[in-house]
């Protein structure tokens, strides 16, 4: 069973309760790291499972790729979003663009 939490404390009652974390957008490796901590120790030794949901977009042209994604990324402005920014989006702005 995976449950789809954000909070630190939300997340180490995961980390009794369950076999993993769903994290939502946008899933930086800071925020995954910070997120593993998180289950706490036990949860850690069991190798628990991690599914990242997350916006994305391929292209050659950079510009292109950001353009893409900039309205599915709109809303992590939103305070609700200060976890995902403080922990795996530093030196990018809540449109994608670098800073």
């Amino acid at each position: 069973m995976l449950l789809g939490v954000r909070g630190p404390r939300s997340q180490a009652v995961a980390g009794e309760v369950a076999d993993g974390l769903l994290l939502a957008e946008p899933a930086a490796p800071g925020y995954i790291t910070a997120s593993l901590r998180n289950l706490g120790p036990d949860a850690a030794a069991g190798s628990p499972e991690i599914v990242v949901y997350d916006a994305a977009s391929v292209d050659d042209d950079e510009e292109a790729a950001l353009t893409r994604v900039r309205a599915a990324l709109e809303p992590v402005g939103e305070p609700q979003w200060a976890a995902h920014i403080d922990l795996g989006c530093r030196g990018r702005t809540s449109t994608g663009r670098r800073r």
